[in-house]
């Protein structure tokens, strides 16, 4: 059993595998809803949430 299967069987019945296209339009929907910034290791932060 390889980790994907393990993460399904930990899911347990509930669960939907979306398919490549799908999984694109929530990415692209999160992305532009919560966009990131990476940050500087000055700062300590990896990143930062930019409030629109």
């Amino acid at each position: 059993m390889d980790l994907f299967d393990e993460c399904l069987e930990a899911l347990g019945k509930n669960k939907e595998i979306l398919s490549e296209e799908l999984t694109a339009k929530y990415y692209e929907l999160l992305s532009n809803s919560f966009p990131l910034h990476l940050g500087d290791e000055s700062s300590g932060k990896k990143f930062v949430v930019i409030n629109l």
